[in-house]
């Protein structure tokens, strides 16, 4: 994983792992190649999370709203499947944007998943 921008480690056992990274920096981004016919990308959601831009290749393909009234942990919340297994990368950029009862603009980054 490529982070550019103001990221933190936070050790969290919800977490996978048990660690994950965040960032409330408007267009940090997390971005990682991979070669596979499917991702998964895990997110935590809660009173303080915002929205997130995802990219794919290049290309905006969701724009996901992270705010839950109370916080869950490790979320699949953005997955894509291909019919072959290719090398692709995906991009989470913090949009620095929420909906109005959000307290926050923060942007867990907690994993993802390949499949081949």
């Amino acid at each position: 994983m490529t982070y550019a921008g103001a990221w933190r480690a936070f050790k969290v056992e919800a977490a996978y792992g048990a660690a994950l990274k965040f960032s409330s920096e408007a267009s940090a981004t997390a971005t990682r190649s991979f070669t596979g016919r499917q991702i998964a990308f895990d997110f935590d959601s809660g009173p303080g999370r915002s929205i997130v831009a995802i990219f794919v290749d290049g290309e905006r393909v969701a724009t996901i709203d992270l705010y839950a009234a109370e916080g869950q942990w490790s979320r699949v919340m953005y997955s894509k499947r291909w019919s072959t297994s290719d090398a692709h990368w995906i991009t989470v950029r913090v949009t620095g944007t929420k909906r109005a009862a959000s307290t926050g603009t923060r942007v867990d980054v907690d994993a993802f998943v390949v499949l081949r």
